[in-house]
């Protein structure tokens, strides 16, 4: 006599389940890692818009006190020296939060800011060359060091604005307390990156000229 097969459904599985606590431990493990998951993941969230804030509002300082730099330049010029103070150099950028995790800030933020003291480093060295090929002369170092002070000023203001924005911090507008610090970095900014083009248009018309010469 054959043995009767034991059929076993769907339902005596679930029923075998319950009844040893199987489901109930695996539901409870996996409501633990949903909790934990959404505590780290709203835990990263606020740690970046922290640095974040914190790493805008060192830009922003930077900013001014670039448009600072220029101000009193333009003053030193104006009053033919009378006022205002001769700058030569790039005001310092304050170091970064290092107790914080960078990691948890946007990438692409987090280079640029980075790298922005390579830029720094790039524009002093400009600086010094002018001031190497014209030593003593204040005029072309004041409007060196003021193109510098737009080009990079102007730069950290973009970043901390972009930083802002893409973390929905509030925005930082100095004008209603003071003084139009965007625009005067802007118009550095332009004024140097049309000394650029046209120092570019100028080296390519020579070479032009020197291969038509040969």
């Amino acid at each position: 006599m054959e043995p009767t097969p034991i059929v076993v459904s769907g339902w005596d599985i679930v029923k075998f389940a319950l009844g040893t606590g199987v489901v109930t431990a695996v539901a409870n493990n996996l409501l633990g890692w949903w909790r934990d998951w959404k505590k780290e993941g709203t835990t990263t969230i606020r740690d970046a818009r922290y640095l974040a804030m914190r790493v805008a509002v060192t830009l922003d300082r930077f900013a001014i006190e670039c448009a600072n730099s220029i101000g009193d330049n333009e003053l030193f010029s104006g009053s033919q020296g009378h006022a205002g103070t001769v700058h030569g150099r790039l005001p310092p950028l304050e170091e970064y939060p290092t107790d914080a995790d960078w990691k948890a800030l946007d990438p692409s933020l987090s280079a640029r800011a980075l790298s922005l003291r390579n830029d720094l480093r790039l524009s002093e060295g400009i600086i010094k060359f002018w001031w190497e090929i014209e030593p003593g002369d204040q005029g072309i170092l004041m409007t060196t060091c003021d193109g510098q002070a737009g080009t990079c000023g102007y730069r950290a203001w973009q970043l901390a604005a972009d930083m802002r924005r893409h973390y929905g911090l509030p925005e930082f507008d100095p004008k209603p307390t003071s003084w139009d610090v965007v625009t005067v970095l802007k118009e550095q900014y332009d004024l140097e990156l049309k000394r650029m083009k046209d120092s570019a248009a100028d080296r390519e018309r020579r070479e032009r000229a020197k291969t038509a010469a040969a």
